[in-house]
């Protein structure tokens, strides 16, 4: 009997067990050969002087675009409450009070 007719003559949770076995051996055989080329990869890497690095970097152009963005959200909320302060005050300069009706009885605000 060759190894894989025994391991189709197993139960479905034998069979489970292999290939979690099998997913393990090949995970851990791929993540042997990729540790052992860091070396490689490493010494390809050179140190480069701090003077040589751009002050612009695309991080601080998002920092740079986002704080912008929010003083403008800022101004807009600021003058939306001044227009709407300035209009209830007009509303009570009048002197008048709206009513709401509630079923046949009139309340007011």
């Amino acid at each position: 009997m060759d190894l894989w007719s025994h391991i189709q003559s197993k139960s479905s949770g034998v069979k489970a067990q292999y290939s979690f076995l099998v997913a393990g051996l090949v995970t851990g055989i791929i993540g042997m050969v990729w540790v052992s080329t860091l070396p490689a990869r490493f010494s390809q890497i050179s140190v480069s002087d701090e003077s040589s690095v751009e002050d612009s970097s695309g991080l601080g152009e998002l920092f740079a675009d986002t704080k912008s963005q929010l003083g403008n959200i800022i101004e807009t909320t600021k003058e939306t409450i001044e227009e709407e302060s300035f209009n209830t005050e007009s509303l009570d300069s009048l002197g008048e009070t709206p009513s709401i009706e509630n079923e046949g009885e009139e309340n007011t605000i």
